[in-house]
């Protein structure tokens, strides 16, 4: 792992590069394979937020306060999105030529326009400027800045210590049991580290470390399978979709012999082209008739029915309450 303070512009820029090798050993043929990295993309956006996690615990360990944004990462309080923009020009060099490419080739607006933005940042960059030393990179920095935006920010961590945040703070046991509601609301089995990434993104910074999180789940009870470690559910869950499932096959075809009924009348008077008249005739003056008498009788045999499909409703909008609660509270 190699980290880096800088970008390419020389902004501030804090972030490091990890580096796998293309090589595992099988240890059943013994011999060297090159590595499948589906897990590993999959685990991505956990390994952000625990990078996230680490780094806002430090700030606030000096005094710093920080809020997180809607895109996902966090921005330290009191540092004004106008300095931000300004120490972000690589950033800026990507928007242009985002902003071009998407002028010249109108197309790839309908695409993943993400995936095109990353791209971009690899094949259009300049060539690494000469490194500086700590003390020219703070004489550039502060170049940039004014007078006033300089006494800002040296403030920052006094006014911190002055009046701190009054933000309730969660546990680590509440982190993990929103995770779980936000994510079993909408799934039955979920990747561990997706609990792992929920609780982090909630309580980023909080005084606890990744390793005491993924402790704290290896604990929790999970139902697990052999063949797919990275895979849990809880056992509510289970009979929840197990209740649910069994409503549904209960509830088939309870209606399906009135039905047949009905089919087999409305035939019986399309036989020939004669009656053929006469059958849209029946249908246009007996039909409503027909309907209004066999309500009564179509109301008592489907009454199981729709409480089998009320009942079914009911466990579904049970399973979404419980996921739209924990966002109506952000």
């Amino acid at each position: 792992m190699f980290t880096h303070d800088t970008s390419r512009a020389l902004d501030p820029h804090l972030h490091t590069h990890s580096i796998v090798f293309n090589a595992t050993f099988d240890a059943v043929e013994n011999r060297w394979k090159a590595l499948q990295n589906y897990e590993l993309l999959r685990a991505r956006k956990f390994a952000e937020n625990a990078y996230y996690h680490e780094l806002a615990r430090e700030l606030l360990s000096f005094c710093y306060q920080i809020h997180n944004r809607a895109r996902g990462d966090f921005q330290i309080e009191g540092v004004s999105d106008e300095l931000c923009e300004r120490f972000s020009k690589r950033r800026a060099e990507i928007d242009k030529a985002l902003a071009k490419l998407l002028e010249e080739r109108p197309e790839i607006a309908g695409g993943d326009v993400i995936a095109t933005r990353r791209l971009l940042a690899t094949a259009e960059r300049a060539r690494k400027q000469r490194d500086l030393s700590r003390d020219e990179l703070l004489d550039l920095w502060e170049s940039q800045l004014s007078r006033d935006e300089r006494q800002a920010i040296s403030r920052l961590r006094l006014q911190s210590l002055q009046s701190p945040s009054d933000e309730r703070r969660m546990s680590l046991a509440d982190a993990v049991q929103w995770a779980e509601e936000h994510l079993f609301g909408r799934n039955s089995v979920v990747l561990e580290c997706q609990v792992w990434q929920e609780a982090l993104g909630r309580v980023r910074g909080e005084g606890f470390s990744v390793t005491a999180l993924t402790e704290f789940t290896r604990r929790r009870g999970y139902i697990r399978n052999e063949s797919r470690p990275g895979d849990v559910t809880l056992r509510d869950v289970l009979l929840r979709e197990w209740e649910i499932v069994q409503t549904a096959k209960e509830s088939v075809a309870v209606c399906h012999p009135w039905l047949r009924i009905l089919v087999r009348w409305m035939r019986s008077l399309t036989t020939s082209s004669a009656t053929l008249s006469k059958a849209c005739c029946l249908r246009r003056t007996w039909f409503p008739f027909f309907v209004a008498a066999q309500a009564p009788v179509r109301a008592s045999c489907c009454a199981n029915s729709w409480n089998r499909f009320s009942r079914l409703v009911g466990l579904w909008s049970s399973s979404r309450r419980s996921d739209r609660q924990p966002q109506a509270e952000e």
